[in-house]
């Protein structure tokens, strides 16, 4: 066969199969994967944006077990465990602990927190996640998850569909802003105002093989990474500059606000009844995480760098009244952890201070499991 023909067959082919991807199952590729088959599933969410990849790379797809109770964990990189081995986190402690309900059956904890403050990125993952048949949630949460602050877009964002000058901050998070179309359907649902921009539409070429290479790449690096972590698991560790160095200067500045008000409007307290209304029966557990309390001079005016006292404590007074009107419950841990065991953040923790947590946490999750 002529050079010539081949290279015009081998082209045909090529065209053929770049343009089936215009299709819409190239869409959930991120569902076939060797995880949960071939090697264990993961115990914590990859940095993907692909909701699809991210669910069947993670232990928590695999088929529920008869005697199993499922506790599944909600939270940003503190609960992630940022800097740690996976084993060293709080979630793997009280999953090695073997808890049992009253009924005999054996509490299984699964990690579905992922990095980024933000609890509309939380609810997003619980509305994907429920399907997992989960028998509790337990949400970690702080402040700056909560709080909602309109931030400006690049006039050559092409993500979105329009001149959009702001959005809203619970829609920081990648796995939120890549997966625009979800956040709406949600935010219609539960009826939430979110601020929520239109995607870009996508044209037909950045619907084919080499459109959408970039999405690829993401999830061949998925499946590539199985193979590390069924060699070496998931231990992670790095040097850093303990938050105990760093000083703390004396604003009253809150984020966007510079000087005391009321908070109220700023917190998203909505997104818990939505929460609520996807959990159905199952409990929820709010958790207030535990954060850095610094020793300085400007402690009566700030915690830490990153909440004045007028500000936090307002919030953790609205906590406590929200829960006593709420169907969540609530467990406040914010001092719970001392200032030493803290690692490169207000919130990033040593190993030592994720023992203290699951030693607390671990008889609030036995309580509510026998009701």
């Amino acid at each position: 066969m002529r050079p010539g023909a081949v290279a015009i067959k081998g082209l045909i082919i090529f065209l053929v199969v770049d343009l089936l991807f215009i299709l819409p199952w190239s869409r959930h590729l991120g569902k076939y994967t060797l995880y949960n088959w071939l090697i264990p599933g993961r115990t914590r969410f990859l940095g993907t944006t692909d909701l699809d990849a991210l669910f069947s790379s993670h232990a928590v797809s695999r088929p529920k077990q008869a005697d199993e109770f499922r506790v599944f964990f909600l939270g940003d990189s503190a609960v992630w465990g940022a800097l740690m081995d996976y084993r060293l986190t709080t979630a793997a402690r009280l999953d090695a602990a073997r808890l049992e309900t009253c009924s005999g059956k054996e509490i299984r904890i699964y990690n579905l927190a992922s990095p980024e403050m933000s609890v509309y990125k939380d609810l997003m993952i619980l509305d994907l996640a429920i399907k997992y048949q989960p028998d509790m949630v337990v949400w970690f949460v702080t402040l700056n998850s909560l709080g909602d602050f309109q931030r400006s877009v690049p006039d050559d964002d092409i993500r979105f569909a329009n001149e959009v000058q702001a959005v809203s901050s619970q829609l920081d998070p990648p796995i939120v802003l890549y997966n625009m179309e979800q956040a709406i359907s949600l935010a219609q649902r539960y009826n939430l105002v979110m601020d929520v921009p239109q995607p870009a539409l996508e044209n037909v070429w950045q619907r084919t093989l080499i459109g959408q290479r970039n999405h690829l790449a993401d999830l061949l690096d998925v499946e590539l990474a199985a193979f590390t972590w069924a060699a070496l698991g998931d231990r992670r560790s790095r040097s850093y500059e303990p938050i105990s160095d760093k000083l703390v200067n004396a604003s009253l500045a809150w984020l966007d606000i510079k000087k005391p008000v009321s908070l109220e409007k700023f917190l998203r307290f909505d997104i818990f009844d939505a929460a609520l209304a996807i959990a159905g029966e199952i409990p929820v557990l709010v958790v207030n995480n535990p954060m850095y309390i610094q020793n300085g001079e400007s402690l009566s005016v700030r915690y830490n760098s990153v909440y004045p006292v007028w500000a936090y404590d307002q919030y953790r007074d609205l906590m406590q009244k929200r829960s006593g009107q709420s169907e969540w419950s609530y467990l406040d841990l914010w001092d719970a952890v001392p200032g030493d065991l803290f690692a490169d953040s207000n919130f990033h923790r040593q190993p030592a201070g994720d023992v203290i947590i699951a030693e607390r946490l671990g008889p609030a999750i036995l309580k509510l499991s026998c009701p």
